[in-house]
């Protein structure tokens, strides 16, 4: 734990991440330095970890390093760090961001996207349900609870008229329009086919080989662009 002292250790939380590494969160594997960092690690989302391994390595390097541990140190943190990109534009959005229910599956998605791909894609198809549940909702059109995720998002994408009426055929681009919006649909059918066989919420077999985390940020990235496009419609209109 380089040259921490407890007290230098916690202050060094503090002021990189905001967070007391003495607090009983960090308590379940043990007391010691070492420990309650490696609980950080499992609790905290990907981007904090980052955060703070980036400053961990900054601190390291007024020590004697290995330069090959330190590139793939670096190496963890950027992977770490790129996490934000693909779910903080979800939190901007002020609906999504003072949803409890909606916090906590980015959440979930954040926490498991680099550690367990799988969780991650089922989180994805989750949230792209659970925001047009909620558009649905909020548009006076209230979905069944148990309602066919296919149907669930064309019920979406048609009380939100995605096609813009000023869109016409005179118009520019307005084919390719009309063809991305169609692409929409595709990658809801998509998310829901690859959260079916690479997802969480299914049992597998012994010999079942999952996707990885590359895998998972794709599914996850087309998702969050998905949820942030219907969800800006559905204020726009609001």
């Amino acid at each position: 734990m380089l040259d921490f002292k407890n007290r230098s250790f916690a202050e060094f939380f503090m002021d990189v991440v905001g967070k007391d590494i003495y607090s009983d969160d960090y308590n379940n594997n043990g007391n010691s330095k070492a420990h309650r960092l490696r609980t950080f690690w499992q609790v905290e989302p990907d981007h904090i970890v980052g955060t703070l391994l980036v400053a961990l390595i900054e601190r390291k390097t007024q020590h004697p390093i290995d330069e090959n541990m330190m590139c793939e140190y670096s190496q963890i943190a950027n992977r770490l760090l790129r996490t934000v990109s693909q779910v903080e534009s979800l939190k901007q959005i002020d609906g999504i961001r003072d949803s409890t229910h909606l916090s906590e599956i980015i959440r979930r998605i954040e926490t498991t996207l680099h550690t367990d791909p799988s969780a991650a894609i089922g989180g994805a198809k989750e949230l792209v349900e659970a925001v047009c549940k909620t558009i649905l909702d909020e548009q006076d059109m209230p979905s069944a609870q148990n309602t066919d995720f296919t149907k669930l998002t064309k019920d979406t994408f048609k009380v939100l008229e995605l096609v813009k009426e000023e869109v016409t055929d005179a118009n520019a681009g307005a084919d390719q329009y009309r063809q991305m919006l169609s692409n929409l649909g595709s990658i809801c059918k998509n998310l829901a086919e690859i959260r079916n066989n690479y997802g969480t919420g299914h049992g597998r077999s012994a010999n079942h080989v999952g996707l990885d985390s590359r895998h998972a940020r794709l599914v996850v990235g087309a998702a969050s662009t998905l949820v942030v496009f219907l969800y800006d419609t559905h204020l726009e209109q609001q």
